[in-house]
């Protein structure tokens, strides 16, 4: 089990994202994405928002507060709780990774038929474009969320069959 005192955590927390937020607003000053101004304004005020609300509760926490943590361990769970964490773990990549694979399927779409200048997800989904063609480009985040989810399913039916 490891302790770090909480007003050190909240204010490495605010720290962190308000470089985040920083380093957000320089990559967006130096190369400026066209069709996405109001997203980006959203996305470092939101990122700023959290770091603000990391160092108000740092400074409302007491000096002497700390927070444990054990390391997740997932041998040593019970069953019931290891059964509902990969549950959740399944839901919710099958859950990301159907958002992210219509979310790029559309971003695809829009740049084959000439209304957008490139992917909103940036390089990986560009490189793919550009280097393997559409289809490859649109598949790769539905395989990966397919590899993924089997792994959970997996593991799943290994504990239904253990006795």
């Amino acid at each position: 089990m490891t302790s770090a005192p909480l007003r050190r955590v909240r204010l490495l927390r605010a720290g962190g994202a308000l470089l985040v937020a920083a380093a957000a607003v320089t990559m967006f000053v130096i190369a400026p994405v066209p069709v996405a101004g109001i997203t980006q304004a959203v996305v470092v005020a939101a990122i700023c928002g959290y770091g603000f609300l990391q160092f108000w509760l740092a400074l409302q926490t007491s000096p002497d507060a700390t927070v444990h943590r054990e390391p997740l361990d997932l041998d040593s769970l019970p069953e019931p709780e290891r059964r509902r964490y990969f549950r959740r773990q399944l839901i919710g990549s099958a859950v990301v990774f159907s958002i992210l694979s219509a979310w790029i399927a559309y971003d695809l779409v829009q740049v084959e038929s000439g209304n957008g200048a490139g992917s909103s997800w940036g390089w990986p989904v560009d490189l793919a474009y550009h280097y393997l063609g559409f289809w490859p480009a649109l598949l790769a985040a539905p395989m990966a969320g397919a590899l993924i989810v089997a792994v959970w399913v997996v593991k799943l039916r290994r504990m239904d069959e253990r006795p």
